[in-house]
């Protein structure tokens, strides 16, 4: 079961980080100056795409340590920073849902993240 739960995160995480390089490689490739995560308040536009590009870059290196053992830790806190940015851009910023269906996949979205981040923090006492 532990097993599971410890690929479950690495590729939970995997897609969430090829996804963030994709939209943020297509941001630089349009030279789209208006990008935006309500997630990330911090910062928009080219900064934000090349932030999304480095932390996208960081999560696929973390998620290869950690299948090799290494640096387990960095994916540690991969996985709980991207559940705390998600879970605060759908629930604590002003994202407005459709309907309850929309609210259910968020729910099911953030779940997946959770799961996924104590995949991660469990790996950390695993051998």
């Amino acid at each position: 079961m532990r097993a599971i739960l410890h690929w479950f995160s690495y590729l939970f995480h995997a897609v969430l980080a090829l996804f963030l390089a994709g939209i943020s490689l297509v941001g630089l490739i349009s030279a789209s100056n208006n990008f935006e995560i309500g997630a990330i308040p911090w910062w928009k536009g080219t900064t934000l795409t090349w932030i999304v590009l480095a932390a996208s870059i960081a999560g696929c290196a973390s998620i290869i340590l950690a299948i090799r053992k290494r640096a387990r830790l960095l994916f540690a806190l991969w996985a709980v920073t991207a559940f705390v940015l998600i879970a605060r851009g759908f629930l604590f910023s002003d994202y407005r849902y459709d309907d309850l269906a929309h609210f259910k996949s968020v729910a099911w979205w953030i779940a997946g993240a959770l799961v996924a981040a104590l995949g991660a923090i469990s790996r950390l006492a695993s051998k």
